[in-house]
């Protein structure tokens, strides 16, 4: 049998800075992070060394046998040293990484048989999953708090020690799938209900669902509540019935929404915060990535084909090229730039990686039309970065909760929009849930997966359309989701002022090709009345 590689693990500052990091292979660094779970703080950050020598980082959970506080006790044993070897720590660990991704990229990036070492001296409790054996020197470990509300506090981090050892493997996990029918009931909103019809047993109904409602009636109040739902599966206002096995949640909102909603819910480490509209200055700090540093993640999940597919697509006439480290830069064009096209991997695997190394992270896109750079539309910019985001983001068996895609889209883009979503969803076996007050989105999705949310002076109510949404005429959703019968429409006014001048056979010579037909009916109808 090979003899396992035997690794040096460092226990590290927490501001201690990489260059400082000349040996090892593991590096722990804790976080003092404002989020804690049930009176836990052990976020952390664990650094891999590459066969490059670079250092790539992932989120964790970290615990110290009888320590509540990681953050707290690396600091007192390091008696301000910048690292100490793990091994040199008497007291039992434990560890867990915060998504499926992690394993996933881990793997990849390392190979299985360096990633199973390295969890193994972590002791990572992904590879104790439906064992007997306990953590060693932790024999109550499956007893204690740490085990079942801090670590497995979120259903991201639940899914990740659940399927760890299997994404590891590069096993595909079946039956990781969201598409399953669930209630909420939101205690803190007069006990309101919703009930979500996903089912694998009707292909119509699909993978996406709706709230729809006039401005204010309170659709970003329910998706942000159900963010927190989604969330904390531990949450006494929230109750999910029966609970979900998903992977992560996935926030896609305007600035004005994420300028709004809890502090706490932005520093939730199971939840992914997005803004939709990234050309507007943000208030908040939520880790919003670079539309490079999404790129990578593309480029790691193979999916750059896909992007490169929609982007040529939708906006032929433009050409999108990626920013690159200057001392990578030799050879390329003046502006250190290369096409995004030019990443499609068909060079070989290591020249392949090597071109990812010479991303700058820190920067964006840059768009060029006819030669000279083109400051693209907000829809434009939008679309984009959504497709960028949902390529590096969504993993197996997501939630995706996005608020109002349609503010900035034209109706051709929601529609590409909606398809690009859907394939995503199904390719990844997640679902969505869209807050919107857009008829072109609903006649995309089934009635049985509409909530039209109404409110009046008291609380909410959820009704579903009487007709059949998917694929109909998006007026007659309109003005069955939000009436037309009480509004006073400016054209009915401008018809209103030739009626008096006019009998309806001259008005109908006259003006035959500049009214619609709906409009001169209803014309006829109140001058015979």
């Amino acid at each position: 049998m090979e003899k396992k590689e035997k690794l040096t693990i460092l226990l590290c500052s927490p501001d201690c800075s990489t260059k400082f990091l000349t040996e090892g292979a593991v590096f722990i660094r804790p976080i003092d992070s404002y989020w804690n779970d049930f009176g836990y703080q052990l976020a952390t950050e664990i650094g891999i060394r590459l066969n490059d020598n670079s250092i790539e980082w992932f989120d964790s959970k970290f615990a110290f046998k009888n320590q509540d506080n990681t953050y707290k006790y690396v600091l007192k044993i390091l008696k301000k040293k910048q690292y100490i070897n793990l091994s040199s720590v008497s007291l039992a660990f434990a560890h867990l990484f915060t998504n499926q991704k992690s394993y996933s990229a881990i793997s990849r990036l390392i190979g299985f048989e360096k990633a199973i070492n390295i969890l193994e001296e972590i002791n990572d409790i992904c590879l104790y999953v439906d064992k007997p054996s306990s953590i060693p020197k932790w024999d109550d470990f499956y007893k204690t708090e740490v085990y079942s509300r801090a670590m497995l506090r979120t259903s991201e981090a639940y899914f990740a020690y659940r399927h760890g050892y299997s994404i590891i493997q590069g096993k595909v996990i079946e039956n990781a799938d969201s598409k399953k029918p669930f209630n909420i009931t939101f205690k803190n909103l007069d006990s309101l209900q919703l009930e979500f019809k996903f089912t694998n047993q009707n292909k119509l109904r699909g993978r996406i669902a709706t709230i729809i409602g006039q401005n204010g009636c309170g659709k970003t109040t329910i998706l942000t509540e159900l963010v927190k739902a989604l969330a904390d599966r531990q949450s006494k206002h929230i109750s999910i019935v029966p609970q979900l096995d998903f992977n992560q949640v996935i926030l896609f909102a305007h600035h004005a929404t994420l300028n709004s909603i809890d502090k706490e819910l932005i520093s939730n480490p199971s939840v992914s915060i997005s803004q939709l509209d990234p050309n507007i200055q943000n208030d908040r700090v939520f880790n919003e990535k670079t539309d490079n540093h999404l790129l990578v993640d593309v480029l790691r999940n193979n999916r750059i084909s896909e992007l490169c597919n929609i982007i040529s697509q939708e906006f032929y006439d433009l050409t999108i090229k990626v920013p690159l480290l200057v001392d990578h830069s030799a050879n390329l064009d003046q502006h250190h730039e290369i096409a995004i096209k030019n990443f499609a991997r068909n060079n070989g695997e290591q020249r392949w990686l090597d071109r990812i190394a010479t991303i700058d992270r820190e920067k964006n896109l840059v768009i060029y039309k006819n030669d000279e750079k083109y400051l693209p539309s907000l829809g434009q910019s939008t679309f984009i970065r959504f497709i960028l985001n949902v390529f590096a983001n969504v993993g197996p068996a997501s939630v995706l909760l996005i608020d109002e895609p349609e503010t900035f889209l034209h109706p051709n883009l929601i529609s590409q929009f909606m398809r690009i979503l859907n394939n995503v969803l199904e390719t990844t076996k997640s679902i969505a849930i869209i807050a919107t007050h857009s008829p072109y989105i609903v006649r995309e999705v089934q009635s049985a997966q509409v909530h039209i949310i109404e409110k009046d002076e008291v609380d909410f109510k959820i009704k579903q359309p009487r007709m059949q949404t998917l694929g109909a005429n998006v007026t007659s959703i309109s003005n069955e989701i939000f009436g037309d019968d009480l509004l006073i429409h400016l054209y009915n006014e401008l018809v209103d002022n030739i009626k008096d001048d006019l009998n309806f056979d001259e008005i109908l010579d006259k003006y035959i090709g500049e009214i619609s037909p709906d409009a001169l009916l209803q014309l006829r109808n109140n001058m015979e009345y």
